[in-house]
This record gives structure tokens, sequence and C-alpha cells, in this order.
């Protein structure tokens, strides 16, 4: 445990160290202004990238007794990617004592079962109530 401990406090140390390095050397090129906010941006990347290994490799795992808008953002933010593979504009999520309540319209009935399969793995989710509507 300790070991993983180390690995990943020294995979955000030197995210973040390479990003100083990277930003320190561009600072009086031509181009450094846009090049160094490229950067920023790749080490910010890079930091949540051992961030989140680092969550893995503690085996963490997510709170369950949150409130509904930290949950609400939890389900929003798991099922983003899955709107976008299944070409659905957009899916409303709330959330009360718990359960999440769907609103929107889907293509299909099988779009539907996906997304709320998604959604109860998530961590602190009681139950899903789903009002989406085939197109």
């Amino acid at each position: 445990m300790t070991m993983r401990k180390l690995l990943a406090t020294a995979a955000v140390v030197g995210a973040a160290v390479g990003a100083k390095i990277g930003i320190d050397k561009l600072r009086n090129s031509s181009r450094a202004e846009s090049t160094i906010a490229d950067l920023r941006r790749r080490g910010r990347h890079w930091v949540g990238q051992a961030k989140g290994m680092a969550y893995h490799a503690l085996r963490r795992h997510p709170d369950a007794n949150v409130d509904d808008a930290t949950l609400a953002d939890r389900v929003r933010s798991s099922i983003g990617p899955l709107e976008k593979r299944l070409h659905v504009p957009r899916v409303l999520v709330t959330v009360e004592n718990g359960t999440v309540i769907l609103h929107g319209e889907i293509p299909n009935s099988d779009v539907e079962t996906e997304i709320v399969s998604a959604i109860e793995g998530i961590a602190g989710v009681h139950d899903v109530r789903s009002h989406l509507t085939s197109a």
C-alpha cells in the first residue's frame, strides 16, 4: 500500500514539474503565448490523469453518501460519453433523494435500456425513473 502511494505521488509531481519546465523554456519564443497556454492545458491534463491513476491504484471508490446535486453531476458526467456514442441530443437529469429522474427524446428503447443500466451502476443511485420518449 505504501509503494502505491509513493508511485502515485511521484506521478503527480512528475507531471507538474514537467509542465513547469516546458513553460519556462518557451517564455521567450515568438509563439510563447499560445504555446504556453497549450502546455498549461496539457499539464492540467497530465496532472488529472496522474490523480486518476493514483485513485485507482489506491483502490478508492466514490462515496455513495452524497447530496443530490453532486449525484446529478456524477450521473451527467457518466452518461455524457454514452450520449455521444448513441447520438442522443441531450438527456435531462434531476435527482431527488437519491432517485435519478430522466427526461428527453431518444432514438429507440434500446438506448433507454443502455442509459438506465449505466446509471444504476453509479455509486449513490437508489433508483432510476425514466421519462425518456422515443422519437
